[in-house]
C-alpha cells in the first residue's frame, strides 16, 4: 500500500489536502499547526472512530477532539495505491456516527473494492488497530506500558517461526486440541460417532419392519383397485341406459341455440360496419347538443358583427401619450421637484430677511463711524453691508426663479396644487385602467364567441365524418339524424337476436352441465407461452469530458439514476431563506414568475414548515456572529437547547460584494432590495 493523498474535514482542518511523494515524508511544522491532526485522521480513515471511547480528566475521546471547528460533520478521503491499481477510500457521517459511512472504489473505473468500514485497516496493513496504534502509530496516550495479546502474539510468532503469521506454540496448541476434540476419556468425536451408529442400526431395524407391513398393505390396496374398478364399469352402464332420453333433451337445445346462432351471423354482416350501440347514441346526443349550440351563437348578433374599438376618455393635459405607470412615475417625479422648489418668502424670517436686516444693521454702524470720524469702522460697515446685501439679492433671485419654475410645472398639468396633481394623476390612472378592463372584457367576449363558433364547427366536422363513416350518402344534418335513427334500431334489432341467442346457449349450457358431457375425444396440445425475461435498465454513470457539463453534480447524478422514480415533497419541507428575508406578498411580487405555486398556498406552507433549509444568505450562515441571517433567531433559540450551547458563534469574513449587500438589506425597503438582489444574482448566472 502506498499512501499518495489525504483530504481531511477533521478538527482544524477543513477541507485540507496533503499530497505525499514515493518513499519517506517528514512533516516539519510548527506547534498546533496540524500534524497529529494528520496522523489521527489517517488512523480515523483506516480504522474509522471509536465511539466507545469516554472522556476523562486527561483525555477527550477522537469524537469530541477532532470534531470540526467549522461545524461540518467528519469527513475525508483518502487516495492510494494498493495491489497494482488506484484506490480512493471515502468516510462521512454524522456527529452521533462520526466517519461510519464508508466507501471504497477504483479511482479510475469507479468500481467497488472489497474493502469494508471495519476490515479496511487490517486489509490494507494487516494488523489489528491495536498493534498498528502500539507500532506504525504512536501518540501520546499510547506511550503507557501495557500489555496487547494481539501484538504480543505477532511478537512470539516472529522469534518462534521467524514470521509473523506462523508461530510453533499455536500449532502444538492446535495439535493438542484436535486431540482432545477426537477422544478425551468416554468425551469426544470417536464417542459420539460410535453411539449415533448404534442408534442408526436401532432405525433401520424399525424401518425393515416398517416396510414389511408396507408390502402387505399395498396388495390389500391392488385386490381393492379392482374391485373399485369392475363397480365404477357396472355404475357406467346403468347411468347411461338412465340418461339417454336426457340426452335426446340435450340434442334438440343444441338444434334449437345453433339454428339461432346462423340467423345472428346472417344479420352480422348488415350491423358489422356500424358502431356499437352505445357510440351511436352518444354520437346522437353530441350531434343534437352541437346543434343547439350553433343556433344559440349565430343568435348573438352583436358578437356576429366586426369589433368597434371603445372611445378613448378624453387625456388630462399633461398626460399626452403616457401609460399607466409612465404617468404615475412622471407625477411622483413632478411632486419631487415641486418638493425641492419650494422656498420662503423674502421678509419672513428666512435666509434673504436675515441677511437684508444684517446689510441694515452695517449701514448704520458705518454712518455712525462717519459721526463719529471712525473711518475704521465706516469702511467694515460698508464691506459688510455691500457683502450681505449682495447676499440678500442673490437668495431673492434664487427663491423667485423657484417660484416662478414651481407654478410654471403646475401650469402644465392645469393645476394649482400638488395635492390636485396627485389626485387628477389618481383618478386619470383610474380611468385608464377602467377603460383597459372594458376593452378586455369585449375582446375577451368576442374571443369566446369566435373559439366556441371554431370548436362547434370542428366537432360538427368531426361528427359529419363519423357518420358518413357507416353512412356515406348523408349531405346534411337531417340525413345524418335520420341515418343514426335507423343505425340505432338495427343495432337494438340485432341485440334483441343476440340475447336470444344466449338464452339458447343458457339452456342448452344447463342441459350439458346437468347430463354430463358426451364422450368426445380429447384435444391435445397447448401452447406454452411462457414468462417474458424482465429486462433492467443499466444507468450510465457520466465520466470523462460529461463531467465538465455538471452544475451540481450529487443532484445531477441524483436526477440521471432515478429518472422517473422521483416524487416531488410539498414546500414546507424545504423552506428556505429567502422566504423568511420579507413579508410574502414583497417576495411573491419579485419572484412570482419563478414561483410555482400561489401566494396563498405558500404562505400556508411557510406558516406549516417542517424542515429549515439554511442556505447562504447575504454571504452569512445562522453560526455567524453579527449576521443578518433570516433564520439567525432560529438556530440560536435550538443551540441554547443542545449540547453545543456554549460554543462561541463563527466569525465570518465577507468580501466587498457581501458587505455592500448587506448595508443595503439594512438600509432600502425589502421590495427594492429584493429587486435588485434577484437582478445581480441572475447575471451572475449567465455569465
Amino acid at each position: 500500500m502506498i499512501l499518495k493523498r489525504m483530504t481531511a474535514t477533521f478538527g482544524k482542518l477543513e477541507r485540507e489536502q496533503l499530497d505525499l511523494e514515493p518513499g519517506l515524508n517528514v512533516i516539519e511544522a510548527p506547534n498546533e499547526s496540524g500534524k497529529s491532526t494528520w496522523a489521527a485522521f489517517l488512523l480515523s480513515m483506516l480504522y474509522g472512530i471509536d465511539t466507545a471511547q469516554r472522556s476523562s480528566r486527561t483525555n477527550l475521546p477522537d469524537k469530541t477532539k477532532y470534531k470540526p471547528w467549522n461545524g461540518q460533520p467528519m469527513e475525508g478521503s483518502l487516495e492510494l495505491q494498493w495491489q497494482g491499481r488506484p484506490v480512493t477510500i471515502q468516510r462521512t457521517g454524522s456527529d452521533r456516527a462520526p466517519m461510519r459511512e464508508f466507501s471504497a472504489f477504483d479511482s479510475e473505473t469507479g468500481n467497488a473494492v472489497p474493502l469494508t468500514e471495519s476490515t479496511c485497516g487490517q486489509t490494507l496493513i494487516g494488523v489489528e488497530r491495536s498493534v498498528y496504534e502500539r507500532s506504525g502509530f504512536l501518540s501520546f496516550r499510547c506511550m503507557a506500558i501495557s500489555g496487547d495479546h494481539a501484538l504480543e502474539a505477532r511478537l512470539n510468532a516472529l522469534v518462534s517461526s521467524g514470521e509473523e503469521s506462523f508461530s510453533y506454540t499455536q500449532v502444538e496448541k492446535r495439535l493438542r486440541d484436535q486431540r482432545n476434540r477426537l477422544r478425551h476419556n468416554r468425551l469426544g468425536l470417536l464417542p459420539q460417532a460410535e453411539e449415533e451408529l448404534r442408534q442408526v442400526r436401532q432405525q433401520m431395524e424399525t424401518l425393515e419392519t416398517l416396510n414389511r407391513e408396507y408390502r402387505e398393505l399395498e396388495v390389500r390396496r391392488e385386490q381393492l383397485a379392482e374391485q373399485e374398478k369392475q363397480l365404477s364399469e357396472r355404475l357406467s352402464r346403468l347411468q347411461a341406459r338412465a340418461l339417454s332420453g336426457k340426452r335426446q333433451q340435450l340434442e334438440a337445445a343444441r338444434q334449437d341455440w345453433e339454428k339461432k346462432a346462423a340467423f345472428l351471423r346472417q344479420k352480422a354482416d348488415s350491423v358489422a360496419a356500424l358502431p356499437p350501440l352505445e357510440t351511436l347514441s352518444a354520437t346522437q346526443g353530441q350531434l343534437d347538443a352541437t346543434v343547439d349550440g350553433l343556433r344559440q351563437l349565430e343568435s348573438m348578433v352583436d358578437l356576429r358583427k366586426p369589433m368597434t374599438p371603445l372611445e378613448p376618455p378624453q387625456c388630462p393635459p399633461g398626460f399626452e401619450g403616457l401609460t399607466s405607470e409612465q404617468v404615475h412615475e412622471t407625477v411622483e417625479a413632478e411632486c419631487a421637484r415641486l418638493e425641492r422648489l419650494r422656498c420662503p418668502p423674502l421678509y419672513d424670517g428666512g435666509a434673504p430677511g436675515r441677511m437684508t436686516g444684517v446689510a441694515v444693521v452695517m449701514g448704520a454702524l458705518a454712518i455712525l463711524g462717519l459721526f463719529l470720524k471712525l473711518w475704521a469702522m465706516v469702511i467694515f460697515g460698508l464691506v459688510l453691508a455691500v457683502v450681505f446685501a449682495v447676499q440678500a439679492g442673490a437668495r431673492t433671485n434664487r427663491n423667485h426663479r423657484a417660484r416662478m419654475q414651481y407654478r410654471a410645472i403646475l401650469d402644465h398639468y392645469n393645476v394649482d396644487s400638488m395635492d390636485e396633481l396627485l389626485d387628477r394623476c389618481d383618478s386619470w390612472r383610474e380611468t385608464l385602467a377602467e377603460y383597459s378592463r372594458q376593452t378586455a372584457e369585449l375582446k375577451r367576449q368576442r374571443n369566446a364567441w369566435e373559439i366556441q363558433m371554431t370548436h362547434l364547427g370542428e366537432r360538427m366536422t368531426e361528427l359529419m365524418a363519423s357518420i358518413r363513416a357507416f353512412a356515406p350518402e348523408i349531405v346534411d344534418v337531417t340525413q345524418a339524424k335520420a341515418a343514426i335513427q335507423r343505425a340505432i334500431h338495427l343495432q337494438q334489432f340485432y341485440a334483441a337476436a343476440q340475447r336470444e341467442e344466449q338464452s339458447a346457449r343458457s339452456r342448452y349450457d344447463a342441459l350439458q352441465e346437468a347430463i354430463g358431457p358426451l364422450p368426445e375425444p380429447a384435444a391435445d396440445g397447448s401452447e406454452d407461452d411462457g414468462d417474458p425475461e424482465e429486462v433492467a435498465e443499466a444507468v450510465r454513470f457520466l465520466a470523462g469530458e460529461d463531467a465538465l457539463s455538471l452544475n451540481k453534480h450529487d443532484q445531477d447524478i441524483i436526477n440521471v439514476v432515478f429518472r422517473g422514480h422521483i416524487a416531488s415533497l410539498p414546500d414546507r419541507y424545504n423552506m428556505q431563506s429567502i422566504c423568511f428575508s420579507a413579508d410574502m406578498n414583497t417576495i411573491y411580487k419579485v419572484y412570482s414568475d419563478v414561483i410555482h405555486i400561489s401566494k396563498e398556498k405558500l404562505l400556508e406552507e411557510k406558516k406549516n414548515s417542517v424542515i429549515l433549509h439554511f442556505m447562504v444568505f447575504l454571504g452569512e450562515s445562522p453560526w455567524n456572529s453579527n449576521c443578518k441571517h433570516p433564520f439567525g433567531n432560529i438556530f440560536m433559540n435550538y443551540k441554547k437547547k443542545s449540547l453545543w450551547y456554549d460554543m462561541a458563534p463563527i466569525k465570518m469574513h465577507l468580501g466587498i460584494f457581501h458587505r455592500i449587500e448587506k448595508m443595503l438589506y439594512q438600509k432600502i425597503p425589502d421590495y427594492w432590495f429584493l429587486r435588485l438582489f434577484r437582478m445581480v444574482h441572475d447575471l451572475f448566472c449567465l455569465i
